[in-house]
């Protein structure tokens, strides 16, 4: 999930849908009543302060202000009505003000905002991300550390603590691909056009990927791989050369190292003399796996469409 997108996304009209849509809670999303908008309640504080710590120490989350969720006749607990904050851009004020001291440490990149309906009234929605700076613990006479299960927040175990004492931030790649064209020939069948599909790898994480191991396969061996690698920067992947299998296998040296967001070209796949009177009907599908220090093995499959490879045949 893209909390930063829905975090930007959510307005009134979302809130409202939320409502009548009866929208759960759930891991990424909390909401909230609001006694009062300066939060000069303590039980406001406290709420904040937990949910400051749970989804920091967890994956994110998003609180929503200003909505009331229980369980209805169907026992199901979600937003049941909007219970609008008679001040929303007050009570994000000191949302801002009460941040830095419900936590500690203090939790980076929270922000909030306000929503306003046409009679002042309104809501208030709260980003906060997970965080790689913690454990953080509640304060606001809370003093425990939380974490975020299914819906709720669940006072964490002495070896939950200990354990995000160490924690480190973490790669996680995946193998994602682009099509380019290869070289264009003429025969007697019309002309013919290579495709070939680019793969790359893809470090969503907030860690370094080092020690990279990847797997490229295509069980049905129904393409031909290309046996060497592309461009100036493959060289830090070495392909294992196993005889008679059609699995390919890259291993990156020690000094490789993918960062987040940087999408790095190790291999290509090649479908060769495609031409729009024998088009391609066979989907190219390649199964992937992908290991990393730090990381649990991630697997994947990429599908490509034969439609999507011979829109890259011109016409003749």
């Amino acid at each position: 999930m893209n909390l930063r997108k829905l975090f930007e996304q959510i307005d009134v009209d979302a809130i409202g849908a939320f409502v009548e849509q009866r929208r759960q809670e759930d891991l990424h999303m909390e909401f909230k009543t609001v006694n009062k908008a300066d939060l000069s309640y303590a039980d406001d504080r406290r709420n904040l302060a937990k949910a400051l710590s749970g989804f920091a120490n967890s994956d994110g989350g998003l609180i929503v202000w200003g909505v009331n969720a229980r369980p209805g006749n169907d026992g199901v607990d979600c937003a049941q009505e909007a219970t609008p904050v008679e001040d929303p851009k007050r009570l994000v004020g000191c949302l801002n003000e009460f941040t830095g001291q419900s936590v500690s440490p203090i939790v980076d990149g929270v922000e909030h905002k306000s929503l306003s309906l046409e009679n002042g009234t309104g809501f208030g929605v709260t980003l906060v991300p997970a965080s790689d700076s913690g454990p953080h613990m509640a304060r606001n006479r809370e003093d425990r550390y939380y974490k975020r299960s299914g819906d709720s927040f669940y006072k964490m175990e002495h070896f939950d603590i200990e354990d995000m004492f160490g924690r480190r931030k973490k790669p996680d790649v995946y193998v994602e691909y682009a099509l380019n064209r290869g070289a264009r020939s003429g025969a007697r069948t019309g002309l013919q056009q290579d495709v070939h599909v680019d793969l790359y790898l893809l470090n969503k994480g907030r860690g370094l990927a080092r020690y990279v191991y990847v797997k490229i396969g295509d069980g049905e061996s129904q393409h031909k791989l290309l046996r060497k690698g592309i461009g100036g920067n493959w060289g830090l992947l070495d392909r294992l050369r196993i005889d008679g299998s059609t699995v390919e296998h890259f291993v990156g040296r020690p000094e490789f190292a993918l960062h987040q967001e940087l999408p790095h070209k190790f291999h290509r796949v090649a479908i060769r003399n495609l031409n729009r009177r024998r088009p391609l009907t066979t989907d190219v599908v390649l199964d992937w796996e992908v290991r990393a220090e730090s990381m649990a093995a991630r697997r994947g499959q990429l599908v490509v469409a034969a439609g999507e490879i011979m829109n890259m045949v011109p016409d003749e």
